[in-house]
């Protein structure tokens, strides 16, 4: 399947627009990923409950870049599996996201 992502795979022409949930909770590397050709990557690590990759689809060619947003599921309101992003008045959200660069 292209959405494999368990290890490392090139995007190269995927179509990617999709949120991908993730499993536990708390501060957990979301995803990682690196240019072949020059080594330079990054881990997204967040507290939030999902990773959204977007590779720029209907955008002018070309193309040589990719989107990873740490975020809630999308319609997530409309789930009993997922967390609501909804925001009471009176409740406090705080959530992280790091970003960890690296060369090689």
């Amino acid at each position: 399947t292209p959405f494999d992502f368990r290890g490392w795979a090139p995007l190269g022409g995927a179509v990617i627009d999709h949120s991908f949930p993730l499993a536990g909770e708390g501060l957990r590397e979301a995803c990682a990923f690196r240019n072949a050709e020059s080594g330079v990557g990054v881990r997204i690590s967040t507290t939030l409950p999902s990773v959204h990759i977007y590779t720029g689809d209907g955008l002018p060619a070309p193309r040589a870049s990719a989107a990873f947003e740490a975020q809630f599921v999308p319609d997530g309101v409309h789930s009993a599996v997922f967390p609501a992003p909804v925001l009471r008045p009176g409740e406090v959200w705080e959530h992280r996201t790091v970003l960890r660069f690296q060369q090689g």
